[in-house]
């Protein structure tokens, strides 16, 4: 795991390729020099195109788990995965609604991201160029990914320093929003190498993959609005407990332990996500 220096050392970038490498070198120096100019443009753009497209439609809860945590707070949000834009929501209520430090970071599969030209301009574009660092998903190109997660445990030894994971590890493209993959132990590895960190969970529906879409759907909620009525298509933001894994750093470091820990975290947004089943069948 992370070096006793505080540091992971420097990235394996001799297992990129070389477009990967270009895009790497600049998303890294971005989050490595710039972490202020990035926190500034998503206030100036990722929190305001959020109100523009969601605004009005969020329905937002449990911000009482995060109001006793501070600037100093270190944070892994574990959130389930059904849109592409489910962090940039998640991020825009952490700039607007909490007490938090505003660094974060958001671990991103390579390809698109990593390796294509649009996908650096989306990255830029809707997050800062914060969906950093990448994983790959070569098998032979591991040792990046074991690089990938010492840093985010560098990065969650930073005071108001803080990491979102989607646990489930990909897109969740199922008929059924409530049933969530299965949890893969990445976020397991980074939670039990980072002490003192919170785990909080989120679950988020109501978001499409479309910005289209979400354009439609928020003129509709406005109309609804103007005539008096709630917004038809809502979108749930809602944060949960903090995950205790405490009892689990007591154990070795295996993959079946992180395993466990990812399961676990899986385990509190899937009662989120019974919760939010349950009353949307009551109404």
């Amino acid at each position: 795991m992370a070096k006793r220096d505080g540091t992971a050392g420097p990235a394996p970038v001799e297992l990129l390729v070389p477009s990967e490498r270009r895009i790497f070198a600049l998303v890294h120096g971005c989050v490595r020099y710039l972490g202020g100019v990035q926190v500034a443009w998503n206030h100036l753009f990722m929190v305001n195109v959020v109100r523009l497209l969601a605004g009005g439609r969020l329905d937002v809860r449990g911000l009482e788990h995060l109001a006793p945590l501070d600037r100093s707070s270190r944070v892994i949000f574990v959130a389930n995965h059904r849109s592409f834009f489910d962090f940039f929501v998640i991020g825009a209520m952490l700039y607007t609604r909490t007490k938090l430090g505003q660094r974060i970071i958001f671990p991103v599969r390579s390809p698109f991201f990593y390796d294509h030209a649009l996908g650096v301009l989306v990255n830029a574009v809707m997050s800062g160029l914060t969906m950093y660092p990448p994983i790959l998903r070569d098998a032979e190109r591991g040792a990046f990914n074991r690089w990938a997660v010492d840093r985010c445990v560098d990065w969650l030894a930073q005071p108001g320093h803080h990491v979102g994971f989607h646990p489930e590890g990909s897109r969740n493209k199922g008929d059924d929003p409530y049933v969530l993959l299965r949890a893969q132990p990445g976020v397991g590895r980074v939670a039990l190498a980072s002490a003192d960190v919170t785990i909080v969970p989120v679950f988020v529906l109501g978001l499409s993959n479309s910005l289209g879409a979400e354009v439609v759907r928020q003129l509709r909620g406005l109309r609804a609005r103007l005539g008096g009525a709630p917004p038809p298509e809502r979108i749930a933001v809602w944060f949960g407990p903090p995950v205790d894994v405490e009892d689990l750093r007591a154990k070795s470091n295996r993959v079946s332990t992180q395993l466990e820990c990812a399961q676990r975290c899986m385990a509190a947004i899937e009662r989120m996500a019974h919760r939010h089943r349950d009353e949307a069948r009551s109404t």
